[in-house]
């Protein structure tokens, strides 16, 4: 059984890899409208989005994963 840091690490390079797609997939489109007099928000607000998803997905994988263990080891005692 994978151990609770081993899955906190996880969840930490899912919610960096996140990150990092979503601000190299709408940084041009965001400098472009900048550049052309339009401002839009979606890009930020599409950075804040994946920092939280990440954050909530890493955790809510540790928690799960910890309750798979939990369950298998009660399993275990009966």
């Amino acid at each position: 059984m994978p151990d609770n840091e081993i899955l906190f690490d996880i969840g930490g390079m899912l919610f960096l890899l996140t990150v990092l797609i979503l601000l190299v997939k709408t940084s041009g489109t965001y400098l472009t409208n900048v550049y052309q007099g339009k401002h839009t928000f979606l890009s930020p607000v599409l950075s804040v989005l994946a920092v939280i998803l990440g954050s909530l997905f890493g955790f809510l994988l540790r928690d799960i994963l910890g309750q798979i263990n939990l369950l298998f080891l009660m399993l275990l005692l009966l």
